[in-house]
């Protein structure tokens, strides 16, 4: 036994002794340096490249077996500039010796100095390191099991390792890919790890600077952290991780984005796990994508990340965001979002839960689901307003705040609706809008944003549009009466027929109780549809001033000219409180249940060219009314006197005639209304006659006779209308109601006094007067 243990004496104690003998007579007699010629060769030979070592090569091997460096250039690939491929300026890096000798890997810190790397890609898409990597060699097929294959591949695990850290500075990277046209540059590259080892925290800094041509762009970055990696290398975790990036250049449109990340990450691939808690993002954007203008933006959240089910959650993610500037209204904009997150990439689908977005006086709260993230995407969800001031919103951004006749109007306005959409269509169904004292409910739907599909179904329980009109300027002129042909007229001129040409809609709009200018109504129901430049409407009035109403407007805007047709009823409505309503200060100039129809049709884009265009046919019949501003009684009475030869009076004003019946037909021709048939009917009197009216200046031109019921011997008397439409004059055409006899005794006389023929020449020139 004890010759054993004598003979394991000496032959560690020689190993030993060998050991000291290399550790002192290998660093005294081997010369690296002498070496260089025949590693640059053997370089040359394996990689066809040049290798030159311009500095000195120094050795260590006991306690720490090492090698430093000076400079080194690493030719570049054939066909590629005759730039160097890499260039390291000064590099150490030991090894403990005596710990290898139990699978313990101790390293001193590593020290790169000025390194530069040169990357390139070639127009047929090679790189300039691919001769290096060498070809990709087939994988053949193992005769053993893919267990036994896996452990022959494994290489044999470290019972330690410590590195004393690695120090990185003055580096620099460029790449250039003539194939895409990218140009890159890292500069300034500076990287520091503290001491290295498993299951304890390494200080981690870097820096660098990026530059990119295409598009044009300057990064600065830095980072630091504390990382933890195991044994395993399964299991990583950055604590205190802060990276400061400042960004410049033609990507964010020539401003300035400052962005600083603040986390701590843990990452267990075994478990396939990613995690963020603390995680802060704080970032400002200055000019350039917001002009004039400041942006900052604080991000807070806590995120989870399953690796193998590639599934992502944001338990309450908090974003706040001020922007100052010309770029929102007011100059300024404070918003926060929360929401909890949730993203599934395998089943391509992003859930926002609890969504609360506060921005200024708007409060939104939505639930919003999106599907086939990746594929053809997909978004549903309730959405929720809570009640605002629109006026305080508007006066608080300095919007200029619409003039509108009621000042206590835009006071309140609140909308909830259910969302639906792909990355082509939306739609908001179940919309509730509470406006005032104004409810909306329905649906709109859009389709095709590029060449919008418009859809909508909309019901208003009461709206009183006067108060929401500019007020009428002190001294300006009153509107004129408008006709429904005027009326679409007017409003045909406000839509430019680019705008017709390009709708596709299908609507419908009902309101139970709406009130326009002064006009009071319910049951409004108005069917829209505009297709390939045509635009059609269908409406009615179920409740007009006793009475109701129905029509269709078409117009073409296909040709140059649109072209508007009308065919509208109207049935049983009061005119007296319909134009009190409408002009309050003006007496109603006739009275009475109105029952109209017209088929007109006109063209044109203006005013003037409608009304001259105007043609088609019209159909009225008034029962129980009046007209005021003359008595037919009065008139005929003055026929009476004039056949006695008395004196006449020279008008009636604010006189008004009954009658149980106005009827007439008309034809309507470049804007003249012709109306041959016209017929007024009372009790005591009967008026027949015919006229026109001059849509273009609104004149008028009657000529009837009215006759007293009461005796058919009564002689009738002849009545000229005249003037406009808002100012009509009645008078009595008295030459005309001369008779045969009455007229030759007449011309008898005046030839007694004056010579013969002077009668009917005096005669010809008082009805070219009258």
């Amino acid at each position: 036994m004890g010759k054993l243990v004598k003979g394991i004496l000496i032959f560690f104690s020689t190993i030993v002794a060998l050991i000291i003998a290399a550790v002192v007579i290998i660093p005294l007699f081997v010369d690296l340096n002498d070496y260089k010629p025949e590693i640059e060769a053997a370089v040359k030979d394996k990689t066809g490249r040049t290798l030159s070592i311009e500095g000195e090569l120094d050795l260590s091997i006991f306690p720490w077996v090492g090698v430093s460096t000076g400079k080194l250039i690493l030719g570049n690939a054939s066909g590629f500039k005759e730039q160097p491929f890499a260039v390291i300026g000064e590099s150490n890096i030991k090894v403990k010796l005596m710990p290898l000798l139990s699978k313990e890997v101790e390293v001193s810190t590593v020290v790169l100095k000025g390194l530069e790397l040169h990357l390139a890609k070639d127009a047929q898409g090679v790189s300039n390191w691919d001769d290096l990597v060498g070809p990709k060699e087939p994988i053949e097929a193992s005769s053993g099991s893919s267990e036994e294959d896996s452990k022959a591949d494994t290489p044999p695990a470290l019972a330690a390792l410590a590195i004393g850290g690695l120090v990185i500075e003055d580096s620099q990277m460029s790449w250039d890919d003539q194939q895409s046209g990218q140009h890159a540059q890292i500069k300034d590259f500076n990287l520091k790890l503290g001491a290295v080892a498993f299951n304890q925290p390494i200080s981690v800094k870097m820096s660098l600077l990026l530059e990119n041509a295409k598009p044009e762009l300057t990064e600065k970055l830095s980072l630091s952290t504390m990382l933890v990696i195991d044994e395993s290398m399964q299991r990583i975790q950055l604590t205190q991780l802060i990276v400061d990036s400042t960004t410049r250049g033609e990507i964010v449109s020539g401003g300035t984005v400052d962005a600083k990340i603040q986390a701590n990450i843990n990452v267990d691939l075994e478990q396939q796990k990613i995690q963020l808690t603390q995680f802060k993002l704080d970032s400002t954007v200055k000019g350039g994508i917001v002009p004039e203008s400041e942006v900052e933006m604080h991000v807070l959240s806590d995120i989870t990340y399953d690796l193998s089910k590639q599934i992502a959650n944001l338990a309450e993610l908090k974003i706040d965001t001020v922007v100052k500037g010309e770029v929102v209204p007011g100059g300024l904009l404070d918003a926060r979002l929360v929401t909890g997150l949730a993203l599934d990439l395998l089943q391509e689908t992003v859930t926002l839960k609890g969504l609360k977005l506060n921005t200024n006086m708007i409060n939104l709260t939505a639930d919003i689901a999106v599907t086939q993230i990746k594929s053809n995407p997909q978004y549903s969800g309730a959405l929720r307003i809570a009640q605002f001031s629109p006026k305080a919103l508007m006066q608080q951004l300095k919007m200029t705040v619409p003039e509108t006749t009621d000042k206590q109007v835009l006071q309140k306005l609140a909308m909830q609706f259910n969302i639906q959409g792909t990355t082509d269509s939306i739609a908001l169904e179940n919309l509730v809008i509470n406006l005032d004292d104004t409810s909306i409910k329905g649906f709109t739907r859009v389709k095709q944003f590029k060449t919008p599909a418009i859809a909508f179904n909309l019901a208003i329980d009461t709206i009183d549009v006067d108060r929401y009109i500019a007020p009428k300027k002190e001294g300006a002129a009153p509107a004129p009466t408008a006709t429904p042909a005027t009326a679409v007229a007017a409003a045909t001129t406000l839509l430019p027929m680019e705008t017709i040409r390009g709708l596709n809609i299908t609507g419908n709009l009902s309101i139970a109780k709406l009130k326009v200018a002064k006009l009071n109504m319910a049951g409004v129901n108005l069917k829209l549809q505009a297709k390939q430049g045509v635009l059609t409407t269908k409406q009615s009035i179920k409740q007009l001033y006793n009475g109701r109403y129905n029509g269709q407007i078409s117009i073409n805007a296909k040709g140059k000219n649109p072209v508007i047709s009308l065919n509208e009823k109207i049935v049983g409505v009061q005119l007296e409180p319909l134009f009190g309503d409408m002009q309050p200060d003006t007496p109603a100039k006739i009275k009475g249940a109105a029952n109209i129809t017209a088929k007109l049709n006109m063209r044109g884009n203006t005013i003037p060219d409608i009304k001259s265009t105007l043609a088609g046919n019209i159909n009225f019949f008034v029962t129980k009314g009046a007209i005021t501003g003359f008595n037919v009684q009065e008139m005929l009475d003055v026929g009476k006197l004039f056949a006695k030869g008395k004196k006449m009076k020279a008008s009636y004003a604010n006189e008004q005639t009954l009658f149980s019946v106005l009827q007439g037909t008309a034809t309507i021709n470049k804007g003249i209304i012709n109306n041959p048939d016209f017929l007024l009917e009372s009790s005591t009197v009967e008026v027949k006659g015919a006229g026109t009216v001059n849509l273009v200046n609104d004149a008028l031109s009657y000529k009837v006779q009215a006759k007293a019921k009461r005796s058919s011997k009564a002689r009738p008397v002849a009545i000229k209308v005249s003037g406009t439409f808002s100012n009509p004059s009645y008078t009595v055409d008295a030459l005309s109601m001369i008779t045969e006899k009455e007229e030759e005794k007449i011309n008898k006389a005046i030839d007694k006094h004056l010579g013969e023929g002077a009668g009917k020449a005096v005669n010809k020139l008082l009805k070219g007067f009258f």
